[in-house]
């Protein structure tokens, strides 16, 4: 199995976006592909569409072609990259496929914090379903963060429906609360806040 270091390919040319360096934490939708296959081409639509809508997943193209056979590359709304034009980086692109076991293109490879999640064709639906369910995640992860970072004045100033968002969101029961106050308390005391803000 191949490890998420591998996934960063040396010496990269990257077409267009920003050249993205994959960790063993976030999410990474790697794409095998390449121009002269029909069915890739087809896919990339698909794909700039589910990147658009899914932002905490990470997107990225790869061609083991070299930069002039992408000159027409495809526009996606994803960073794309090509390993032929050094030979560093058009052997590690080809072991890290034979690593996978790829034997055909176009081929998806999800990650997650790490962990290979699934690997197929990009347009199965269950490869989107499952972008989606990583992108909520990782948005519902974001969310808790910005939430911890809250002070006891910025909690007061929340709605009900936010403060019941929030206790929701870690599991507490909010049945039995029934005043603002009472919900206010029960998100300082979820939160670790102290009156002096501090946790």
């Amino acid at each position: 199995m191949a490890s998420v270091e591998e996934f960063n390919v040396p010496n990269l040319t990257w077409l267009s976006g920003n050249p993205v360096t994959i960790t063993s934490s976030g999410v990474y939708a790697f794409q095998f592909f390449a121009t002269w296959c029909p069915p890739c081409m087809r896919s990339i639509p698909g794909l700039s569409e589910l990147a658009r809508e899914n932002p905490n997943v990470t997107f990225v193209g790869v061609s083991g072609e070299a930069r002039n056979a992408l000159r027409s590359h495809p526009t996606a709304d994803y960073p794309i990259a090509c390993a032929g034009d050094n030979s560093t980086s058009r052997t590690a692109y080809m072991a890290l496929q034979s690593k996978l076991g790829i034997r055909g293109i176009p081929h998806i490879v999800l990650i997650s914090d790490g962990q290979i999640v699934f690997q197929g064709h990009p347009m199965d639906p269950q490869f989107a379903e499952k972008v989606r369910e990583l992108n909520q995640r990782a948005e519902q992860a974001k969310q808790r963060e910005a939430e911890s970072k809250l002070t006891p004045d910025e909690v007061r100033g929340l709605s009900v429906r936010e403060l019941q968002v929030i206790l929701r969101r870690r599991g507490v029961d909010t049945t039995g609360l029934l005043e603002k106050q009472e919900y206010v308390n029960k998100v300082i005391e979820v939160l670790g806040l102290s009156e002096s803000g501090d946790k």
